[in-house]
């Protein structure tokens, strides 16, 4: 006998390979997926901006990165003594403004190209209130613990989701995007306020799906309120999915989309990481040694499969 309902994943019109380059950007379930992605060596970069909660935001960062145009002082803000940007996570901030500067454009050029080649986009979207910037009307993606009265905080609707990554992804027809909705849970505005959010969120996302062929979605969020359902599959402040409930989500997605002629080279991965997190009580021992030998050569060889892989794509 079930005593569970088994959410379906619809079987998406293509496969992940470890010859695609993968971006992934969005709320921190997306760290966490695109992070297991990277422990599998597929080339994936994640979050290039920090977490990113809101649909504007996360289009904005896409939308630099496609465009590549270098950040200059007009993007720095200053408070407390701390330099920080309006359209980075507080990841991203330093006391000195030329360091920050640095830093944020080092990784925008590396997202950029990264961007530019890459052929699946995975976006996770958290939640549907934005803050504006009072004194300039900008959408911010992080209030770096500014004042409230800073900003005006907005609701934005299923059709603002829709416009927001429409254009982007009808400029870029050539990737293949993945849509999520986050299955964090944001409580700030209480229980129905956390179902209008991502109502509004899965009502664009519906919206973007009909409108693109080359549109994904992945039920995160219903695997996680549907399926597992229970205060067990939770961390313990209760709203973030536990790590068994994503290395679930994780199985559910690889199960649809990670391309099945290599599973076998998944499964050896998945040893070779296991030997690498293995402690040995005393790394001295020839019999240890021995042991490194054989996971190097290991590792080696699936870096020789992995690069053959991505040549015969080319």
């Amino acid at each position: 006998m079930e005593f569970r309902t088994k959410v379906e994943v619809d079987r998406p019109p293509f496969f992940i390979s470890h010859s695609d380059k993968l971006m992934f950007a969005g709320s921190c379930f997306a760290d966490e997926i695109g992070r297991r992605f990277r422990e599998f060596r597929y080339n994936a970069l994640v979050n290039p901006f920090g977490v990113l909660f809101n649909p504007v935001s996360i289009a904005l960062a896409i939308k630099r990165m496609a465009d590549s145009t270098p950040f200059d002082e007009s993007v720095v803000t200053r408070h407390n003594d701390l330099y920080f940007s309006w359209m980075h996570s507080g990841l991203f901030s330093s006391y000195d403004k030329n360091l920050l500067l640095e830093d944020i454009n080092n990784k925008l050029e590396v997202a950029s190209d990264h961007f530019r080649d890459s052929s699946v986009v995975l976006l996770t979207l958290g939640t549907a209130w934005v803050y504006r910037l009072k004194s300039t009307g900008e959408v911010v993606a992080n209030c770096h613990k500014e004042s409230a009265s800073s900003f005006d905080r907005e609701f934005i609707s299923p059709e603002d989701v829709f416009n927001s990554l429409s254009g982007l992804i009808e400029m870029f027809r050539d990737k293949r995007w993945i849509l999520t909705v986050s299955p964090v849970r944001h409580f700030k505005d209480g229980a129905r306020g956390n179902i209008l959010s991502k109502s509004s969120l899965h009502l664009g996302v519906s919206q973007l799906e009909r409108a693109f062929s080359n549109v994904s979605y992945f039920p995160a969020y219903e695997i996680v309120n549907d399926e597992l359902r229970d205060y067990r599959f939770y961390a313990t402040d209760m709203l973030h999915p536990s790590e068994s409930a994503v290395n679930y989500i994780w199985e559910r997605f690889c199960e649809s989309y990670i391309d099945p002629d290599e599973s076998d080279l998944n499964m050896r991965i998945a040893r070779c990481n296991a030997t690498f997190n293995h402690r040995a009580q005393f790394p001295e021992s020839s019999e240890f040694k021995k042991f490194a030998e054989q996971r190097e050569r290991l590792s080696e060889s699936i870096d020789k499969e992995i690069l053959k892989l991505s040549l015969k794509r080319l």
